[in-house]
């Protein structure tokens, strides 16, 4: 199977929307995968041994001893990754400080949420920019009402995401579509948990 960047997308908002997390959650976990892979499942980092959407480490991370097949599933990711970053993002903020301190929960829960280094400036801004453009050429991902923070003015950067060039582009045909999202057979009859030996869904839920 080939992994588009709508799988990314699809993958995150997703598990999100099962766990019960917040929409300012969502945004935070999509600007991050976007940050650390520009939602490209095949992304690869830190001298080849970084692999996916969140960019799972090999060499001692949450890649290690995982087959990079399986890291460059963006369903297998998010359902590792989002529980993580959600600890680290109610710990710097949670909800009211995304929108209100915006800088320190983006900066800190995204270095202690993915174990890494300081996320820069630039890619602070182009990977809340990209959530925003998202937003808006998709709009029913998010409540009409939900906000989105505002940074201050910083210089943006070109990042480069190791994208091939064949990197797909277009929405998997397999894929939920948006409106199915809050339906969970849905999900649960498109993506097996036996695929990987692991229950589908963490037990942990959003407060």
């Amino acid at each position: 199977m080939t992994w588009t960047k709508q799988d990314a997308i699809e993958a995150i908002v997703g598990y999100g929307r099962r766990l019960g997390y917040s929409d300012q959650f969502i945004q935070f976990a999509l600007a991050v995968s976007y940050g650390e892979s520009g939602w490209n499942a095949y992304a690869v980092g830190d001298n080849g041994q970084s692999f996916g959407i969140f960019k799972f480490y090999r060499g001692g991370g949450r890649g290690t001893g995982i087959p990079i097949e399986t890291l460059q599933d963006p369903y297998y990711q998010a359902k590792v990754n989002l529980p993580y970053l959600y600890a680290a993002y109610v710990k710097y903020g949670g909800d009211s400080g995304w929108i209100a301190n915006p800088m320190e929960t983006f900066r800190s829960a995204w270095k202690y949420g993915q174990g890494s280094v300081w996320p820069s400036d630039g890619q602070l801004s182009s990977a809340l920019a990209a959530v925003k453009q998202l937003a808006s050429d998709q709009p029913d991902i998010f409540d009409p009402d939900t906000k989105f923070p505002d940074l201050p003015s910083m210089s943006t950067e070109t990042v480069n995401y190791d994208e091939p060039a064949d990197m797909p582009s277009s929405p998997s045909p397999q894929a939920p579509v948006w409106n199915n999202w809050f339906n969970p057979q849905m999900w649960e009859s498109w993506f097996q948990p036996q695929t990987y030996g692991l229950n589908m869904w963490p037990q942990q839920q959003a407060p």
